[in-house]
């Protein structure tokens, strides 16, 4: 049994069709914040599913760089008259290399972040690895040190925090700066 992926699947036949004929696609998407949807043209590069929704990753017309539009937010999809060319240096799989999620254009860069997990979530960790980057580089009787490469971005973030106490940032200062912002937040809600 598969979790169920709750909207959007009424968008991908509309969309593999256009990537399998190269052409555009024109979507009315509306962000959570956004109180009307937005029209973009955008060149369909691939399909991906993370955490129960679906997300069109490709080239969007209007802003001249990637985007990634999760299909829960799409309120309309045509399948365009205009044709597009894919790149031929684009590979979906080096293009999420690095990444944890959907997100690539962090706007550090991909870079070592060491996590140091206790000894009972570590078993969690390395049967389920949380990055394939994953390394145990440091192995004690109470906990394990493990080494990632990776963009730095929200849903990393949010995946540190889903382990809860078990395990700590240790670098780099900075993203282990922000998970103890986050914490102290948090923390007044519980007050």
């Amino acid at each position: 049994i598969f979790d169920q992926v709750p909207n959007g699947y009424e968008f991908i036949e509309p969309i593999t069709t256009a990537m399998h004929l190269n052409r555009k696609v024109s979507i009315a998407y509306q962000k959570f914040r956004d109180d009307e949807p937005i029209p973009y043209l955008v060149d369909p590069y691939c399909l991906k599913n993370f955490h129960q929704r679906w997300y069109l990753v490709g080239f969007c017309n209007q802003k001249s760089a990637m985007r990634t539009y999760c299909l829960d937010r799409i309120k309309s999809v045509e399948v365009a008259d205009d044709v597009f060319e894919m790149p031929e240096d684009f590979n979906a799989r080096e293009y999420f290399q690095n990444a944890f999620g959907v997100r690539v254009n962090s706007s550090n860069g991909p870079c070592e972040v060491k996590l140091r997990v206790d000894c009972h979530e570590r078993r969690y960790v390395r049967t389920l690895p949380i990055h394939h980057s994953q390394k145990e580089i440091v192995t004690e009787e109470y906990y394990s040190v493990f080494s990632y490469y990776v963009y730095p971005t929200v849903e990393f973030f949010l995946e540190i925090l889903a382990h809860g106490c078990g395990v700590e940032v240790l670098e780099p200062e900075w993203f282990r700066k922000d998970i103890i912002k986050e914490i102290n937040y948090m923390k007044r809600n519980y007050k």
